[in-house]
């Protein structure tokens, strides 16, 4: 990419960015809504758990109460943050009405229209948690791995973009959005790390659930401000590296038979 392609599609972006800003500022009472159904109540809820439970212990497995507060707040921040439903929805509903085809023809093409748009709409979210994760980092982390840690956030929405596009591809096989959005939950909440911490599942699970994608999106960056080290740090480098250029590999492959799929029904 030359550097006058990386300058439009800056551009564009920053149109994206600007627009879904002012949409979402606009309407202030789904700003309040998703404040209490999505952040505090999660929170609230999984901090009342874990007080009881702590109540009757000091530390399980490593993990202090404070320890496991933040956790929480910062997983539940990962979670909203790298949410791909609205990417599988419109990219299934795109391919179901054959709208997708149109953007062969326009002066963005869909995978860039559909990640300009996924920032632009997340852009306030990643604002907000990118200061409440960078404090935490400060007040609780070590201040060395600031800077990658919000390097690692801003590349989580890539990675999210790309594991979410790929569910929404498979629209072009698999018929039933709810059951694709259903997975892509279910793998996020097990393989994520929302529900545990990875050193609370068995260890069998654990190689599992350190190397998945989906871990890169929740966990693995609460994990470095919680235990930072610079293994951990190389370790996510080489995952969002390793997973990045694999997840455009099957973004490509999936385009490509999904050209062959429609030609076959002569579309």
């Amino acid at each position: 990419m030359n550097n006058c392609s990386i300058f439009l599609n800056s551009k564009k972006l920053f149109k994206f960015i600007k627009i879904y800003s002012y949409e979402v500022l606009s309407n202030k009472g789904s700003i309040f809504s998703e404040l209490i159904a999505s952040l505090f109540f999660p929170i609230l809820i999984q901090l009342l758990t874990w007080t009881y439970i702590y109540s009757k212990n000091d530390d399980i497995l490593l993990y202090s109460r404070e320890k496991m507060i933040l956790y929480i707040i910062i997983t539940v921040f990962l979670v909203n943050l790298n949410n791909g439903h609205d990417i599988i929805y419109e990219t299934s509903n795109r391919i179901k009405s054959g709208l997708i085809d149109t953007y062969s023809i326009k002066p963005i093409d869909y995978n860039n229209f559909q990640f300009f748009s996924f920032i632009g709409k997340n852009f306030i979210v990643i604002v907000i948690s990118l200061i409440i994760i960078s404090s935490i980092n400060i007040i609780f982390g070590n201040l060395l791995f600031l800077f990658p840690v919000i390097i690692f956030v801003l590349v989580s929405q890539y990675i999210c973009f790309q594991l979410s596009y790929i569910f929404g591809l498979s629209s072009f096989w698999f018929v039933n959005y709810g059951f694709l959005t259903f997975l892509y939950y279910s793998l996020t909440n097990i393989f994520g790390g929302v529900l545990l911490p990875i050193e609370f599942w068995p260890e069998p699970f654990q190689t599992i659930l350190r190397y998945n994608p989906f871990r890169l999106t929740v966990s693995g960056i609460p994990d470095l401000i919680l235990n930072p080290n610079i293994y951990s740090f190389l370790q996510l480098s080489a995952l969002f590296l390793f997973y990045g250029i694999l997840f455009n590999l099957i973004i490509k492959y999936l385009k490509n038979k999904a050209i062959n799929k429609y030609i076959s029904y002569g579309g």
